[in-house]
């Protein structure tokens, strides 16, 4: 699948499939029928080149595990344009990865304790189950000191757990500003990447 530019880009790719459309002009409702075509092929949050671009700045020189990286597009996206990333997912939705990017078939608990070197996490759209707890855990095991690239909603909404929420608290990081200022969401998604570390350390067995 194409990556876009931006959210106006991927608009234009799958007007077609929005059945109100006409004139050339998408209501901000009719986002929703772009959105699930995407969501067809394994993206969930909104990934384009202008994010990638930002995003691989400030990871630049850094060691990065993604955990439930789903299809794989941001990191396909992140390793070329240079970053240092693992990707990870053991496929329990039935998400086949990207062609061109090998993801290494891994629980969310099995890849932070075998990457726990890393220096930062990347996670996006957790699901409400326990891989969210799984996440928490193994990071409090295994490297308590790391910090957490999240993309996706808030504590009422659609991604994580209570257990996951209530375990982090989140961390300002001037450097990435630009790359959280260009994360685009359709209309009615509440998604954005934060920065996120443990709010009680623990002792480090990494």
């Amino acid at each position: 699948m194409r990556i876009e530019k931006n959210k106006a880009a991927y608009i234009e790719a799958y007007k077609d499939k929005v059945p109100s459309f006409s004139s050339n002009v998408l209501s901000i409702t009719d986002e929703f029928y772009v959105r699930e075509e995407l969501v067809k092929k394994g993206m969930f949050a909104l990934i384009t080149t202008d994010f990638a671009d930002n995003l691989a700045n400030y990871l630049k020189g850094k060691r990065v595990l993604e955990v439930m990286a789903g299809a794989g597009y941001l990191a396909y996206e992140l390793q070329n344009r240079g970053v240092d990333i693992v990707a990870t997912d053991n496929y329990s939705w039935g998400i086949h990865a990207h062609n061109d990017f090998p993801i290494e078939n891994l629980s969310v608990y099995d890849a932070i304790r075998k990457y726990s070197d890393v220096d930062y996490i990347l996670v996006s759209w957790i699901p409400m189950n326990d891989a969210a707890t799984d996440l928490i855990r193994a990071v409090k095991k295994y490297c308590p000191d790391k910090l957490i690239l999240h993309i996706g909603e808030g504590q009422s909404g659609c991604t994580g757990n209570d257990y996951f929420f209530n375990s982090v608290k989140e961390v300002f990081d001037n450097d990435l500003l630009q790359a959280q200022n260009s994360f685009e969401h359709f209309y009615g998604i509440h998604d954005e990447l934060s920065l996120l570390k443990l709010k009680h350390g623990g002792k480090k067995e990494c």
